[in-house]
């Protein structure tokens, strides 16, 4: 288990305060009669790769949520993990360079994807493409 930075422990600290249950390096979740399953792949030195990776089958749709997850995170996912024919993608870290590389999006080969950006980025995006 990864140690945590300043914020983690504060935020672990509020939690018990006020009596809600905290969960680390968790597997699954279930909720009713589905069930989150958290693509654990180890501890990385980039703080991004340690965001929790989220696959969800959802009466046969598969839904796939990156976090922030980097390159090198998808590499350790594909190796460890059957992620083919993905119905629904949320990019990884906001779709920045550093995530959802060719190799990734060919072998998860999803359906539709979502890329969560700001206003400022998606200003920026605009531009660029125009």
């Amino acid at each position: 288990m990864r140690e945590y930075n300043e914020l983690e422990k504060e935020l672990i600290e509020v939690l018990k305060k006020k009596n809600i249950k905290y969960y680390s390096c968790i597997k699954k979740l279930n909720i009713d009669k589905y069930k989150l399953q958290f693509l654990n792949t180890g501890t990385y030195d980039n703080e991004n790769d340690n965001s929790s990776v989220i696959y969800l089958n959802y009466n046969n749709y598969k839904f796939l949520f990156m976090g922030d997850a980097g390159v090198n995170r998808e590499k350790d996912i594909l190796e460890k993990y059957d992620q083919s024919n993905i119905d629904f993608l949320k990019i990884g870290h906001n779709g920045s360079n550093t995530s959802s590389s060719e190799e990734f999006i060919n072998i998860i080969n999803p359906k539709y994807s979502l890329i969560s950006v700001g206003k400022k980025i998606d200003m920026a995006i605009q531009k660029n493409l125009y």
